[in-house]
């Protein structure tokens, strides 16, 4: 072909033998598309150019897919009735409840529980000096308050007063001073004569007699601090005791202290009559005849 010959196109209108063609393939195609509309006008079916039948499955599908596009019908105007029907005339539906928010759980307020009330303060106990006096009438039965209260009485400027039981009466006897110092720490049966408390003790269990089987030398050294000391003979009492003390300890050097009263000639460390005194077995003028120690009093 020379490059002046002219192209005619396939499909062109001046084309006579292809106008022709082009005629008789539009009047086919327009034929099968009307059928195809006729026959499947109540299904979903392949619009266009159909070359071919569809097959059994694919009539299938399509068949289940026009159903699911099918609007859905409309209801019932019976059921509506009586549903309506089930509400009492004027009667106002409850409300919905709102739904809480997501991520919000619907838990009910709780009131905080009341608060209880603060306890009321403990009031402290004053603070005591050494010298002071003590807080009540009974104290506890042990060896250092035993002290503290002879240490107390020692300075009260108390004389010698024989038949004297109180501090009140400005002065005491010697077995007058045991019982108001031993009623003070809880004794209360402490009798009030020294013969009669040389037999309470007895009585007791912890009187130690003085005499054959045991020396006042041994009876010196086996003193304990509270024992009560016993003389006879210090005066014509008529009873074999006569004379009674409580024994304070001794200090570093060796020297032995008793508290109690004497006679009104005799003076204490404290230059009174009811004092403590060092312990000198024959300054009493008698002969040491029985100590022992309190029953139930405890070391501290």
């Amino acid at each position: 072909m020379s490059p002046e010959t002219e192209i005619t196109p396939k499909f062109f209108p001046g084309n006579g033998r292809s106008a022709g063609r082009l005629a008789l393939f539009c009047l086919i195609g327009f034929g099968l598309l009307g059928a195809t509309a006729e026959a499947d006008d109540d299904r979903f079916s392949v619009f266009g150019w159909v070359k071919h039948q569809l097959s059994p499955e694919e009539e299938a599908r399509s068949a289940a897919r026009a159903e699911r596009l099918r609007p859905l019908p409309a209801p019932d105007p019976s059921l509506l009735a009586a549903n309506s029907a089930t509400i009492a005339p004027g009667a106002v539906p409850a409300p919905v409840p709102a739904r809480p928010p997501v991520g919000q759980a619907s838990i009910p307020t709780v009131a905080p529980a009341p608060m209880p009330p603060p306890a009321p303060a403990r009031p402290q106990e004053p603070r005591r000096n050494a010298g002071s006096p003590p807080p009540g009438p009974y104290g506890p039965a042990t060896v250092p308050e035993l002290r503290r209260r002879a240490e107390f009485l020692a300075t009260r400027g108390l004389t010698y007063k024989f038949g004297g039981d109180h501090p009140t009466e400005g002065g005491m006897d010697c077995s007058g001073t045991m019982q108001f110092l031993l009623k003070s720490i809880g004794y209360n049966d402490i009798p009030r004569t020294s013969y009669a408390q040389f037999e309470w003790l007895k009585d007791k269990g912890t009187l130690r007699k003085v005499g054959f089987f045991r020396s006042p030398e041994r009876a010196i050294r086996d003193f304990r601090p509270g024992d009560l000391i016993f003389w006879g003979g210090t005066y014509d009492s008529g009873h074999k005791v006569s004379h009674v003390m409580v024994y304070l300890g001794r200090n570093r050097n060796g020297t032995h202290y008793v508290f109690g009263a004497r006679g009104k000639k005799v003076k204490g460390l404290n230059g009174n009559g009811v004092d403590i005194f060092e312990f000198k077995p024959e300054s009493t003028g008698g002969r040491l005849v029985g100590y022992g120690p309190l029953p139930g009093l405890k070391k501290g």
